[in-house]
C-alpha cells in the first residue's frame, strides 16, 4: 500500500538560540552575528551600552535603522531590522551592517555571500562562502538536545562539503547554521533546514521548510502518480513557505493516497 503522502511532518520556525562558538580566545567587548536573508542583527555586550545599528545595501542606501539599549544581563539579543515603512529588512551579501555604540569605535561588517544546502538521503551539507574560508557549522539533531559543531573550509571557489555520514542524521526536522567570522566577533551567519512538509487531508494548504530565499517546484501527484497541480513558489528568509491551493486551482483540495513532492 502506497503512504499517503511523501513526507509529512509539523514543523517548528527555526529559533537560533545558542551563541555562536566564536574560535578566538580574545573576544571584544562587543560581539555582532549579522543573520543573512533575515532581518536580525545578534549582539552581546560585556557592559551596558546603546546602540544605533544601521543597514545599507551594496549601494549605500540606508534601508533600516534602530536604536537600542543592550544590556549584559541579557546576554545575546536579537536585533530586529525595518524600513522606515516597518517592512523586515532582509540582509543580503552585499549589505554592510554599521553598529555605533555609544562612546566605543563602530562596528562595521561588509555581508558576503554564505549558503548551506542539506542533502538529506546522502548525509551531506552542500556550502557556498568566500574562498579559501573556514567555517562554522552548527547542526541541531532531532535526537540530542545539545547542538553539534563542526569546521569546514571552502576550496579556492568558495565550495566545501560537510559529510556528516555516522555523526549526525539530516532527517526532516534537522536544522543548523553556517558562520563565517573572519574577524574575532564580527561573523556572517545564514540557517539552514532540511526540507520537511505538512499536509492536510482533505485540506487546500501545504505549509514547510526548503532552502532559504529560493524558487521550489511543488508537485501533487495522484495514485498513478500523474500530476494533479504543479506550481512554483518561493521560500522567505528562514525557508519557510506556505501555500493554498485552493486560491490558485478553484477549491482543488488534497486527497487520500496522494503524494506530494518539492524539488
Amino acid at each position: 500500500m502506497r503512504r499517503a503522502f511523501a513526507i509529512c511532518l509539523v514543523v517548528a520556525t527555526l529559533c537560533l538560540t545558542n551563541a555562536l562558538p566564536h574560535a578566538h580566545a580574545q573576544m571584544p567587548p562587543i560581539t555582532v552575528d549579522v543573520i543573512l536573508k533575515q532581518n536580525v542583527v545578534r549582539v552581546r555586550s560585556i557592559h551596558d551600552v546603546q546602540l544605533q545599528i544601521r543597514l545599507r545595501d551594496a549601494n549605500g542606501h540606508l534601508r533600516a535603522k534602530v536604536e537600542r539599549t543592550v544590556r549584559a544581563a541579557e546576554g545575546l539579543v536579537d536585533i530586529e531590522l525595518r524600513t522606515p515603512s516597518g517592512f523586515p529588512a532582509n540582509i543580503h551579501p552585499g549589505d554592510q551592517v554599521l553598529v555605533l555604540p555609544s562612546g566605543a569605535d563602530p562596528i562595521r561588517i561588509e555581508t558576503v555571500d554564505l549558503d548551506a544546502r542539506p542533502i538529506a538521503g546522502e548525509n551531506r551539507l552542500l556550502i557556498s562562502g568566500p574562498p579559501n574560508a573556514e567555517l562554522v557549522v552548527q547542526v541541531n539533531a532531532l535526537d540530542n538536545p545539545l547542538p553539534q559543531y563542526f569546521s569546514v573550509t571552502t576550496d579556492g571557489q568558495g565550495a566545501a562539503v560537510l559529510n556528516l555520514a555516522g555523526k549526525v542524521e539530516l532527517v526532516p526536522g534537522v536544522s543548523g547554521f553556517v558562520a563565517y567570522e573572519p574577524t574575532p566577533g564580527r561573523a556572517v551567519v545564514v540557517a539552514f533546514h532540511v526540507p520537511t512538509l505538512a499536509v492536510k487531508v482533505g485540506g487546500d494548504w501545504i505549509e514547510g521548510f526548503v532552502w532559504a530565499e529560493r524558487e521550489v517546484a511543488l508537485r501533487v501527484e495522484d495514485e498513478a502518480g500523474q500530476p494533479v497541480v504543479t506550481t512554483r513558489l518561493r521560500s522567505d528568509g528562514e525557508g519557510y513557505f506556505k501555500v493554498h491551493l485552493g486560491e490558485e486551482f478553484a477549491d482543488l483540495r488534497i486527497r487520500p493516497g496522494e503524494t506530494v513532492r518539492i524539488a
